[in-house]
């Protein structure tokens, strides 16, 4: 089986590119790519795997997963070209937003979570790595994070991962709440016999549990979160 490193590395051999191309291509330091080159790395974050593909003119779909055209020895397909040669249902898991309306009631507003991505589509071999399942069920959703009373942990734009079928605490964890008609993300944690509500950013205050009003509930667990930091190279 070939990893992604692997797969790295034969297209810096097919451009003639050294790693040091890569630093000067995606601003990481020589650590990361040698990690990304020697394994350490288990898989590449999105936004760099764009930047690394765009360097080299190969495939992402390729460079992440091994699936479609690298790209290398022919002219590269369109990513219209490269979904429809791989899709299998039988084979993608498949993550759908967050049904906000569904959870929070219609005629709610909620700025905190835009939908800014639909659904996810990906392996179902890559889904268990880097998810940790299949969503076979369809439980694991996905929203966008819109605020930043969870920073340093999670970021504004950051794709959250939810297990909606946690709908009780489990443990100190990351929680996706709805709360006065609103989706709020809030880490739960007990201390003593009390259950505080509370931000890992410094700058929001906590609350607990059992001054929650009525219809706040829990809608879910966050699982995993994937970072959405674009980068800008012109207007």
């Amino acid at each position: 089986m070939e990893f992604w490193n692997e797969r790295l590395s034969k297209a810096l051999i097919a451009r003639s590119k050294k790693p040091v191309d890569l630093v000067k291509a995606t601003g990481k330091s020589a650590a990361s790519i040698s990690g990304w080159l020697n394994g350490q790395t288990k898989m590449i974050e999105a936004d760099n795997a764009m930047l690394v593909c765009a360097f080299l003119r190969i495939s992402p779909w390729w460079l992440m997963f091994g699936k479609g055209k690298s790209g290398l020895e022919e002219e590269l397909p369109t990513f219209a070209e490269q979904a429809v040669a791989i899709r299998n249902p039988d084979e993608e898991a498949v993550f759908d937003v967050l049904d906000v309306v569904a959870v929070c009631g219609p005629g709610r507003i909620n700025p905190d979570y835009p939908e800014i991505i639909r659904s996810i589509v990906m392996p179902i071999t890559e889904a268990y790595n880097l998810i940790g399942t299949r969503n076979t069920q369809g439980q694991i959703k996905i929203i966008t994070a819109g605020n930043d009373s969870m920073v340093p942990t999670i970021k504004p734009s950051d794709i959250l991962f939810v297990d909606t079928s946690v709908t009780q605490y489990s443990g100190e964890a990351v929680y996706i709440l709805v709360h006065g008609g609103e989706l709020i993300c809030k880490r739960l944690s007990l201390l003593g016999k009390d259950l505080i509500v509370s931000s890992d950013n410094k700058f929001y205050g906590s609350w607990n549990w059992k001054d929650k009003p009525d219809d706040t509930q829990i809608v879910g667990k966050v699982i995993r979160a994937l970072p959405m930091d674009f980068k800008v190279f012109a207007k």
